[in-house]
C-alpha cells in the first residue's frame, strides 16, 4: 500500500511539472535551486528569515517551489502594494488549506473564496470593528483590562493564563454578546480548542503542517492507506468548530426570543435581517471574530512582555511618560495615547519586531506579469512581511527593539511604508479587518501594565536570574513559548489603585 503512495506522489510530481511547461507563458522568476519533487526545503523554525536571506540573492520577488506547490516570495512592501493593492482583483483570493476544508472551517472572511460571500462577511465583521463602533466597546475593554491587572496582583505566576481572558473577553462580548464567566469559562475553554485546531490544520511549513496541505490529492485517497489518518482528525476537528459555532448562534437567537440580548455581531445581523438568505454567513462571521482577534493580541502581549523582562531601560522610560502624562491616581487609557508618545513607540516596536503572521499567502486568480515575468493562475504568493519589517535598508539595526527609532527627527512614523500598523495586518482587500480593535487592546494592556507593575526576569530559589529562550510556537499564527517572569506592583500606591479600579467595576 505504501508503494502505491509513493506512486501516486510521483505520478502527480510528474503531472504537474508537465502542465508547467506547456502552460508557460514567459520566462520565470529566479529562484534557489530545486530538489525533484520535494522542491525547495525551508527550516521550520523561522522560515520567514530564511525566505528574507533568500532575498538578498534573488532579490525582493523570486520563485520557490515547495513540494509540489509552485510559490513566489514577497520581501518588500512596494512589490506587496503593487501586486496586492494595484492588482486586489487579481490577488484577492486565498485557498484555504487542505486541512481546513477537511475540518470544515474554510468558510468565512479568512479563507471564502466566493466574493459575495466575502464580501457580506467582512461587511459584518465592519459593523463591530470599525473604530467609530468599537467605542461601544471601550466599558468592555476597560473591564477586563482591570480584571488582568487584579488578576496579577492576586497570582502573578498565572499572568499568561489571565492575558488570555482580555482579547477573548472582548470578541466574545463583540461576537455574540457573552460575557465570560470565572477564570475556566467553560465555553472560552472550548473556543480555545478550536482556535488551537485551527492553527494546527493550518499550518504550512513543510514538516510541521499536514501533507494533505501541500499535496491535496491525498484527500482522495481511501482512509485505510498509511499517511491518510489527517481524515479522521479532520473530521474530529470539523465536529468540535461546528459544535462551538452552533452553540454560539443559538445562544444569541435564544436570547434574542426573551427579549434579552446583548448588542452583537450577531444579534445586530439577525435583528437587521430576520430573513437573513445566508445564515451560515453571520454564524462563521462571528466564530471567527474570536479566532481571528483573540490569539493575534495575546501572542503581541506575550512578545511585550518577554521583551520588557531583558530591557528595563525602554520600561523606565516609558513609565516616567506616564507618570509625568497620567499620574499615579488613574490607570492611562485610550485617550491618552497622543500624549505618550514613547508608549505609542514601544506599541509599534513590538509589532514591528514580532509580527504574529510573519508569512502569509495569496493565490491569484488568473495569470499575471510582474517585472516581465509570468506569475501562473494558482499560484501560492507567500507574502514576507516579517522580512518587510525587518529589512535592513528601511530599519537601522532591524534586529533590536528599540522604541526611539520612532521619534528621532525626520521620521515620519505613520509612512504607510514603515509603519508597522500598516504593514503587519496586510495589504488590499484580505486587509486584517481587526486592525484597529488589535491596536486599541495592545495599547490600553500596555500602557497598564507599565503604570502599575515592574516586569523583571525570573529568579530560581538561589537568586540567579532565569534567562529566556526566545522559542516560538509553530502553526499559522506564531507567538512566544511559556515562559517565567516577575510581575510585580510598582508600589504599594499601585497595587491599591488596582483594587480600587477593580472593585469599582
Amino acid at each position: 500500500m505504501l508503494s502505491n503512495l509513493v506512486i501516486a506522489v510521483i505520478a502527480a510530481a510528474l503531472f504537474i511539472t508537465l502542465r508547467r511547461v506547456f502552460s508557460k507563458r514567459g520566462p520565470t522568476m529566479p529562484g534557489p535551486p530545486r530538489t525533484p519533487i520535494v522542491g525547495n526545503i525551508i527550516p521550520t523554525l523561522t522560515p520567514w528569515v530564511t525566505l528574507a536571506k533568500f532575498g538578498e540573492k534573488y532579490g525582493p520577488v523570486y520563485s520557490l517551489q515547495l513540494l509540489m506547490t509552485p510559490a513566489i516570495v514577497v520581501n518588500s512592501v512596494s512589490a506587496a502594494r503593487e501586486l496586492l493593492e494595484s492588482k486586489s482583483g487579481v490577488y484577492a483570493a486565498r485557498h484555504p488549506p487542505k486541512m481546513i476544508e477537511l475540518s470544515g472551517m474554510s468558510p468565512g472572511v479568512l479563507f471564502e473564496t466566493d466574493s459575495n460571500r466575502l464580501r457580506k462577511g467582512r461587511k459584518l465583521m465592519a459593523s463591530v470593528l470599525q473604530p467609530k463602533e468599537l467605542e461601544q466597546y471601550r466599558s468592555v475593554l476597560r473591564h477586563h483590562t482591570v480584571t488582568f491587572l487584579s488578576n496579577v496582583v492576586r497570582a502573578p505566576e498565572g499572568f499568561l493564563a489571565h492575558l488570555r481572558n482580555i482579547p477573548a473577553g472582548i470578541t466574545l462580548e463583540m461576537a455574540y454578546g457573552y460575557s465570560i464567566q470565572g477564570y475556566n469559562d467553560p465555553y472560552v475553554k472550548n473556543a480555545n480548542t478550536t482556535f488551537k485546531n485551527f492553527t494546527t490544520a493550518s499550518a504550512l511549513s513543510v514538516d510541521e503542517a499536514f501533507a494533505v496541505n501541500w499535496m491535496p490529492f491525498l484527500a482522495h485517497l481511501p482512509g485505510f492507506l498509511p499517511g491518510t489518518s489527517f481524515k479522521a482528525l479532520a473530521e474530529t476537528y470539523r465536529k468540535q468548530f461546528i459544535g462551538l459555532m452552533e452553540e454560539g448562534h443559538q445562544m444569541v437567537k435564544t436570547a434574542i426570543a426573551n427579549g434579552m440580548a446583548k448588542e452583537s455581531l450577531t444579534s445586530k445581523a439577525l435583528r437587521e435581517n430576520p430573513d437573513y438568505d445566508e445564515e451560515e454567513i453571520i454564524k462563521y462571521t462571528a466564530t471567527q471574530l474570536y479566532a481571528g482577534g483573540s490569539e493575534t493580541s495575546i501572542s503581541s502581549l506575550s512578545s511585550f512582555i518577554r521583551t520588557m523582562t531583558t530591557r528595563p531601560d525602554v520600561q523606565k522610560k516609558a513609565q516616567e511618560e506616564l507618570d509625568r502624562v497620567v499620574g499615579h491616581d488613574r490607570l492611562p487609557t485610550l485617550a491618552d495615547r497622543p500624549n505618550l508618545p514613547y508608549v505609542d513607540a514601544v506599541l509599534r516596536e513590538t509589532i514591528r519586531c514580532f509580527p504574529v503572521l510573519p508569512t502569509f499567502y495569496r493565490n491569484p486568480v488568473e495569470d499575471d506579469v510582474y517585472n516581465g515575468y509570468h506569475i501562473p493562475k494558482g499560484t501560492t504568493l507567500l507574502v514576507n512581511v516579517w522580512g518587510m519589517l525587518h529589512d535592513p535598508n528601511v530599519y537601522e539595526n532591524p534586529h533590536t527593539f528599540d522604541p526611539d527609532r520612532w521619534l528621532k527627527p525626520g521620521v515620519d512614523k505613520t509612512d504607510k511604508n514603515i509603519d508597522p500598523l500598516e504593514i503587519a495586518f496586510g495589504f488590499g482587500r484580505r486587509l486584517c479587518p481587526g486592525k484597529h480593535l488589535a491596536v486599541e487592546i495592545m495599547f490600553t494592556v500596555i500602557a497598564s501594565l507599565l503604570a502599575v507593575f515592574d516586569i523583571t526576569k525570573a529568579r530560581r530559589e538561589c537568586g540567579e536570574e532565569i534567562t529566556i529562550v526566545e522559542e516560538y510556537s509553530k502553526g499559522s499564527i506564531v507567538g512566544p513559548l511559556p515562559f517565567e517572569c516577575n510581575i510585580n506592583p510598582r508600589s504599594e500606591k499601585s497595587k491599591q489603585l488596582v483594587e480600587h479600579a477593580f472593585n469599582a467595576l
